[in-house]
């Protein structure tokens, strides 16, 4: 028994779910508990994972890919309803971490400037 994935598709849907644990948790680190905890509910909300951004107006929805969930959201979709692959999600999984390394580096300078202050 292998470890490695045999097909591609399996890489796509390690990393879809992986990415926006990151930049989740680099929201979290930088703003603390409590703000980044009703700022996850509020993008949540924002980025489609209780409502389909199909609802929204188009100006909504252009302001929800600034969520990390709404990148989430597209990534499962391409996987989940086109069959899709890892060149079918690079691009939301490219967003997401760059947001997760953003909001990581964010949390680290704010955590060196709380320690030496």
């Amino acid at each position: 028994m292998t470890l490695i994935p045999t097909r591609l598709p399996y890489a796509a849907e390690a990393a879809t779910p992986t990415a926006p644990v990151l930049s989740c948790t680099g929201l979290h680190k930088t703003f603390g508990k409590l703000v980044a905890v009703d700022a996850g509910l509020g993008m949540a909300a924002l980025g489609g994972t209780m409502l389909p951004l199909d609802l929204f107006p188009p100006t909504v929805r252009a302001f929800a890919h600034l969520t990390p969930h709404a990148w989430a959201v597209d990534g499962f979709a391409v996987l989940v309803r086109h069959d899709g692959g890892v060149s079918d999600v690079l691009t939301q999984v490219g967003v997401l971490l760059a947001m997760a390394a953003a909001l990581l580096a964010a949390a680290a300078w704010r955590l060196r400037r709380a320690i030496t202050a």
